[in-house]
């Protein structure tokens, strides 16, 4: 699905590379909402390109519109954590991935074909186990090799930072899951 890849790119340019500072920064300010969605907007119309057609304009004005919608809401009702981040971008990922389908699939039934073929995948299944090796497998042996380190972690600093010995893990499953 081309178009889900497009507006793949799209989010995630207008989201971490063209995001200027004073935007992340207010993003409770309707100023800074108006030139996210403008970002996004303008970042999808250039990722589509040829595929742009009156149809696919409403549907990126849309996606931006929703976009902004949940970054107001996360910056009003969190205090901007990981989590908070992690369940605004896979909102953003189920937003384009809806609006791709709808897209591309003629009606319902050709979306449920898409996901049969998906879900019959071997590459995806491949990819899936290979991922889960590398992100989850890999912390336990990075975890296993550094050990001897944690031992020398002085006991106070350990009971102060009771977390402490589980970040480096913590940090690796991120590092690898990116």
């Amino acid at each position: 699905m081309l178009i889900f890849r497009q507006l793949s790119l799209a989010h995630l340019v207008a989201d971490f590379v063209m995001l200027p500072d004073w935007v992340a920064a207010n993003k409770r300010r309707a100023s800074a909402l108006g030139a996210h969605g403008l970002i996004h907007t303008a970042t999808a119309c250039a990722t589509v390109n040829v595929g742009l057609s009156p149809r696919v304009l409403a549907v990126i004005a849309t996606i931006a519109l929703v976009h902004v919608a949940f970054d107001y809401a996360k910056a009003r009702l969190s205090n901007d954590g990981w989590i908070a981040f992690s369940v605004d971008q896979g909102g953003h990922l189920l937003v384009v991935a809806l609006v791709s389908v709808w897209l591309s699939a003629a009606d319902w039934v050709g979306a449920a074909q898409i996901l049969r073929v998906v879900a019959a995948s071997k590459t995806l299944y491949l990819y899936l186990s290979a991922y889960v090796a590398v992100v989850f497998g890999g912390g336990y042996l990075v975890q296993r090799v550094t050990q001897s380190f944690l031992s020398k972690i002085n006991v106070d600093v350990a009971v102060l930072k009771p977390w402490l010995p589980n970040a480096g893990k913590y940090i690796g499953w991120v590092e690898r899951f990116l």
